[in-house]
């Protein structure tokens, strides 16, 4: 019976967890930052409307998209390339 050993699965699941951050964090960054501002700006101008700071938040997470998509692409790559060198390694 093929089975993981405990410290296989304990990497993949480390890998896993790296990965999700490394990808997710410029956009989660981004958004949380640019919020940021434009509440302030909201507040100091006595804006209540919220789509003023849904729509600005869409299109930074366009932007970023645009420029870190290549980096999202090579990171998911790698990461499936290892998932499947070690399921390929399995005993």
């Amino acid at each position: 019976m093929n089975e993981f050993n405990v410290d296989a699965l304990q990497y993949i699941i480390s890998v896993s967890m790296w990965t999700s951050l490394k990808v997710s964090m410029p956009y989660l960054l981004g958004s949380f930052v640019f919020g940021i501002i434009i509440s302030i700006l909201q507040s100091a101008m006595q804006l209540q409307d919220p789509t003023i700071n849904f729509v600005p938040k869409i299109l930074i997470l366009i932007l970023i998209s645009g420029f870190l998509g290549p980096y999202v692409l090579n990171t998911y790559t790698d990461y499936l390339m290892l998932i499947f060198k070690e399921v390929s390694l399995v005993k």
